[in-house]
């Protein structure tokens, strides 16, 4: 499949969608908009520029993308969502997401997903996302459940025109052997933010930041880099903060506590109150 739409029309549709070559949108008011499941096979590619005041480049129901497939976008600004929003599951599956200079009016000017997964080798870069004027968290990604299991995950640039936070997870982050960097977060109150309405149950996983077998590194950021109401846990990951201006939340500060194991923690250039790890049980 080769489709290129070089005029400003909606691509409605009311069905599943596969895409085996590659399809390429610009100069559009929305890339696809559909009611069912998109499908983009391995190795197939789908690059949209100069999207503007639709509500979102990808919306659909569910996306699973496959290995070496690849999906970017660049240049756009959207009236609601941003990039890629799937109101169920959201997997790449050993695919390439590239998103460059995306804005959105409201949420997620990247990757908007109920359960997000990102996994077997998948590569996702996220260069300058922003969220404005009625948006004030979730700026790059917003879910309710991401796990990133064996895949690079990288932010260098978001923008925070309210506060909130680059990253919203409504319910919790898992990150298993992975690369996980951020970069130039500006006017964020925090950097990841995880929330999710307590009592906990024991080894409840809602509202948890959880980092296992993973590289961390964080520089230059607004606000605190991690606020989980529930455990925040580093497990044999190396982790790296530098170049921090906080208010209120530190480094990372969880309600209920902090669990380090085997880990390396390496904070440097970090300024305001506090500074470090805190919670009830660290």
């Amino acid at each position: 499949l080769r489709v290129w739409l070089l005029v400003p029309i909606f691509l409605f549709i009311d069905a599943n969608l596969t895409v085996f070559g590659s399809l390429t949108v610009r100069d559009a008011q929305i890339g696809i908009l559909m009611f069912g499941f998109l499908r983009v096979e391995p190795v197939a590619r789908m690059f949209f520029s100069n999207i503007m005041w639709g509500g979102a480049i990808i919306e659909t129901d569910r996306m699973y993308a496959g290995p070496g497939s690849e999906l970017s976008a660049k240049d756009s600004t959207l009236g609601y969502y941003g990039f890629v929003t799937a109101f169920d599951d959201l997997v790449c599956d050993g695919c390439i997401m590239l998103v460059e200079r995306i804005s959105a009016w409201v949420f997620a000017a990247a990757v908007d997903g109920r359960r997000v997964f990102l996994v077997n080798g998948a590569k996702i870069v996220i260069r300058s996302a922003s969220v404005g004027p009625y948006g004030n968290s979730g700026v790059a990604v917003l879910a309710t459940e991401m796990t990133i299991a064996d895949a690079e995950f990288s932010i260098d640039g978001c923008e925070c025109t309210r506060g909130g936070a680059c990253m919203q997870i409504n319910s919790w982050l898992n990150v298993v052997n992975s690369s996980f960097s951020m970069d130039s977060v500006v006017g964020c109150t925090n950097v990841i933010l995880a929330h999710s309405p307590a009592p906990f149950t024991e080894g409840e996983q809602r509202a948890q930041i959880n980092f296992t077998d993973s590289s961390v590194a964080a520089s230059n950021l607004s606000g605190g880099f991690a606020v989980s109401n529930n455990w925040f846990t580093l497990d044999h990951t190396a982790f790296a903060v530098s170049g921090l201006a906080t208010d209120g939340a530190g480094i990372a500060q969880s309600l209920v506590g902090a669990r380090i194991v085997s880990s390396t923690v390496n904070i440097s250039a970090v300024s305001g109150f506090p500074m470090g790890i805190s919670g009830p049980d660290v």
